[in-house]
Formats: C-alpha cells, sequence, structure tokens
C-alpha cells in the first residue's frame, strides 16, 4: 500500500478522526496510545493503540509523521468478557434468588453472599461463616456426593461439576438445591478455590413428587378393579389403557 492514502485502512465514520490527528501533527504535538479502529489486509475491524509523533526538518518544521500501531484486539475483547463476567458476578451477588459461596481447598467458607448467610447462617448460630465448614450446611447423607464432586473439581480445573444437595430449613424441612461446582485456579494454574452457584428448587421436586405418587396410586387402583378401563380426551381418542 506504500503511496496509496492512509483512508484505506480507516473506518468510514473515522476518516475525520485522521484529519484531527494530521492537524495536531502540524501544530508539532504527539499523540501517544490513542485508541481507535483500522482495517486490515482481509477487510477486518481491528481495534489499535496508535503513537503519532511529527517529522521535522533541519528548519524544524514538520515534513511528515511517524505512527506506531499495535493491535489491541484481544485486550479489548477479553476486557469486555471480564467486565460482562463480572457483571453477572454482581447480579448473582446481590440475587435474591441465587446462592453463591466459595470455599478454601479444605472446605471452609472464604465467601458467601447475603442470600447463603440468610437461609443457612442458622446452622452455625454465627454471625460469621469464614472459617466454617461448608458440610455443615449439607444434610449427612450428602457429604459423600459433595466429596466426590469436589474432587472432580481438583482434577479438571475451571470445569462445572453439577450437583443436587439437600439442606436443613430452620423449621425441621428439608430444602432442595441445585448447585455448578468450579475449581478456580492462581496464576499458575494450581488449585486456590472451589466457587458454587446454587438455587433452591424445593418446589420443582416437591412437584415431581407428588406426580409421581398421583400416577403410582392411580395404577394400584387400577389393579384392584381387576377390569378394563381407559381413559379419553375431550376428541374422544384414547389416550390410556390399563390392559
Amino acid at each position: 500500500i506504500i503511496g496509496k492514502s492512509i483512508a484505506i485502512i480507516i473506518t468510514h465514520e473515522l476518516r475525520g478522526e485522521e484529519s484531527f490527528i494530521i492537524n495536531q501533527i502540524k501544530d508539532n504535538q504527539l499523540f501517544q496510545h490513542f485508541e481507535t479502529i483500522r482495517i486490515d489486509k482481509y477487510g477486518n475491524r481491528k481495534n489499535i493503540s496508535l503513537s503519532v509523533s511529527p517529522i521535522l526538518n533541519k528548519e524544524g518544521n514538520v515534513v511528515g509523521a511517524s505512527k506506531i500501531s499495535r493491535d489491541i484486539t484481544k485486550q479489548k475483547r477479553d476486557a469486555i468478557a471480564l467486565q460482562q463476567n463480572e457483571s453477572r458476578l454482581q447480579a448473582i451477588i446481590n440475587s435474591q434468588t441465587n446462592y453463591l459461596i466459595r470455599t478454601d481447598l479444605e472446605g471452609k467458607y472464604t465467601y458467601y453472599n447475603d442470600k447463603f448467610f440468610k437461609d443457612y447462617g442458622w446452622t452455625n448460630n454465627m454471625e460469621n461463616l469464614i472459617g466454617v465448614s461448608g458440610l455443615d450446611s449439607i444434610m449427612p447423607y450428602h457429604h459423600e456426593a459433595v466429596k466426590n464432586t469436589v474432587y472432580k473439581c481438583f482434577k479438571e480445573p475451571n470445569s462445572v461439576f453439577q450437583l443436587e444437595l439437600d439442606k436443613p430449613a430452620s423449621d425441621g424441612s428439608i430444602i432442595s438445591t441445585f448447585w455448578d461446582f468450579i475449581c478456580l485456579t492462581d496464576l499458575n494454574g494450581n488449585p486456590a478455590e472451589i466457587q458454587c452457584v446454587g438455587i433452591d428448587i424445593t418446589k420443582n421436586v416437591s412437584a415431581e413428587k407428588l406426580l409421581k405418587q398421583t400416577l403410582e396410586e392411580k395404577d394400584k387402583i387400577l389393579e384392584i378393579i381387576g377390569d378394563a378401563f381407559f381413559e379419553v380426551n375431550r376428541d374422544w381418542i384414547d389416550i390410556y389403557w390399563n390392559t
């Protein structure tokens, strides 16, 4: 592209930007780490960091400009992704429906959100759960499942493993919950913490149990009746036979 106008790599909406830079350079001003967008040879838009310096002749007059550009497309994309992840995490932290906890490698709390403490803080009768074992708020018959899931997390860091867990409610009932477990790593890629995001699914589980119980009772009644029994829908199409 030697000899061609610099405009061929500038997007249409940013053409005025180049005129502004040229005018500044004519006034012997520098541009350092100016972030903008340019077009590569394949026609793709690239985020770049641009530094522009005036070139002077012996008399000190501006006769040209020296430009150094650095492709920062990946950094910008990563920054946007990080911001989105932080926004999602903040939404979970402030959520009135989702639980968010983190534990150290021994299973002791290093963090929990307000929703989790509201529902399960009573299990230890403490104002602060930091340093308390996460197993204390899980029904004993699910302890082994938790340990197995954590072991999987250690073997495959940054992978998500899902698990249903029963937890005790303050009124003596059982709360059914569903969790995503993930092992977070340090800068060297070594396991650092276990993060768990959960939600109360008690109503769903209760509805499934009630449906199963209803179907079982229906089958028992049909066995007692013994004779042929069938059901039809409102279009008089058979939808069930007991024989």
